[in-house]
Order: structure tokens, then sequence, then C-alpha cells
């Protein structure tokens, strides 16, 4: 079931020149606006001969800061009804630290199907430099592991502001290794299209984040690999400048989601000096 992972949330090898030289601006930085939201899930497709008869849950998630680093509570909830009438319930608590210059990373995460423990896993990460090469010691449920990163990869809040900033420069297409811990650690190939710029006009809530944004798809692949292998999912969201998931559509091989913002409310900055 690692694939019903990714709303974790709720992040180059392969990658062109261009993109490979997207810089992330101070100010950017800056802007990832703390922030508490609950996302109502709800099926928008069910595959003929998928053998999935309807799909729901939610997602309650939580982005605080302090001086030198972001940290994320992530609930990921999911009921699936087959068919033949079984259904299974997946939940997902999901806790995670990361340095705001990108390159040092830590997470917990704990997997629950039908009440029982099916994973639990923690970890720490770190990468030589932006865009670099790094390494990862992982610990749970099984024996303690040791990965190592191509370069060209990415922590999940650092990744969200790289193609941010890729939409402002005009980029289209942008290739990352993206590690967040999920996907039973392993590391997922991100092959992200630029759709279109969306105007602050036009996001909701605006009375709370005044921000534009862009319409985003992404790919995911595990191994991360674009020609080897199929997609393990895809994702089709709207993220504003803050920081901050308007609108979101999790594709699954056999049906899809679609995220409603249910409640969504500003949280403190640290003050620092």
């Amino acid at each position: 079931m690692r694939k019903y992972s990714i709303a974790l949330a709720v992040l180059a090898l392969a990658v062109s020149p261009a993109a490979a030289e997207i810089t992330v601006a101070p100010e950017l930085i800056a802007k990832v606006q703390p922030h508490r939201a609950v996302y109502s899930l709800k099926a928008k497709t069910l595959a003929p001969t998928g053998g999935v008869a309807d799909a729901g849950g939610a997602i309650a998630y939580e982005l605080t800061e302090e001086c030198g680093r972001w940290l994320t509570k992530h609930t990921f909830l999911l009921n699936v009804v087959r068919h033949d009438a079984k259904e299974r319930t997946i939940r997902t608590d999901y806790t995670s630290w990361e340095a705001k210059d990108g390159l040092t990373f830590g997470f917990e995460t704990r997997t629950k199907s039908d009440g029982q423990e099916t994973e639990f896993r923690t970890g720490r990460a770190e990468l030589e430099h932006i865009g670099g090469p790094g390494k990862a010691v992982l610990e749970g449920k099984g024996p303690r592991k040791e990965i190592k990163f191509p370069a060209g990869t990415s922590f999940p809040t650092w990744h969200i502001l790289e193609l941010v900033a890729a939409g402002r420069a005009g980029e289209k297409i942008v290739w990352r290794h993206m590690f967040d811990g999920s996907s039973e650690g392993k590391v997922n190939g991100v092959h992200a299209v630029i759709v279109n710029p969306v105007p602050a006009a036009t996001i909701q809530p605006a009375a709370l984040f005044a921000h534009p944004g862009f319409r985003l798809k992404l790919t995911f692949f595990d191994p991360p690999q674009e020609d080897k292998e199929r997609p393990n999912y895809k994702v089709d969201m709207t993220v504003n400048e803050a920081g901050v998931t308007t609108a979101m559509i999790l594709e699954y091989s056999d049906f899809s989601l679609e995220a409603k913002i249910e409640k969504i409310e500003t949280l403190p900055k640290p003050t620092c000096r």
C-alpha cells in the first residue's frame, strides 16, 4: 500500500541545464506562511476494472516555523470500498523538520491499516549542497538502513520552493529526486510540469493567502527513472507563493481523489534576530 503514502504530502541526475540553475531567493523563503488546514478527500474518478467502488478520506496538515527550520504535522486518512463490499482504512501520521537552507531533514512516519500498525520509521538526511548528492539514515521497523541520494535531490518544502522559483523564471519542466521518508524510505523521481501561473485573485481563500501561485502536474517514479518504470502516482495541484496548497487531485492507478479545503488558518511566524 506504499503508493497511498504520497499525500505526505501535503517535495540533478536527469534535470535540464536550465532547471539545474534555479535559485530559491531569500525573499521566497521568507514568504512561506505557517498555517493549519483540513482537506476532505472525495473520489473524482473510479476505473471500471480497478476493483474500487468508492474512496474518500481527509488530510490534516500543519506547518509551523522556527527561526532556522520548518516543522510539519500531517495526518492522511483513506477509506477504500471495493466492489466486493470489503472496506479498508489506512491512516498515516507523519511529522518532519526541514532546515531553511534546504540541506538537512528529519522525519517520523507511522502507518496503520485497519487499526494495525504496518509501518513505523524515523530518519535523518542531509545533502552535500543544494542540488547535490546526500545520504540518510533510517530506523524503525526492520533493520537500520543507510541510503545515498543522487545529485539533484531535494527535500519536500525546498522542492516546492524550487518549483515556484522555476515558475517565476518561466521554466516549464523540472526533474528532481525528492526524499520525504515515504515510499518505504526510498527516493522518488519527480517530473514536474509547471502548467500555468495562477493570479492571486483566483486563489481561495484570498483573505488568508493573497499570493499568486502556479498549477503543477507532478509525476512520481519509483524507482526514480522516467524511462524505465510506469509512474507510481500523479498529483495535480495549485500552490501559491506562501507555500499553501489551495487545490489538489491525487491520481492513483485505479482511482483519483479530489481535495477540498474545509478549514484553514494562518499560524504565527517566530520573531528571529
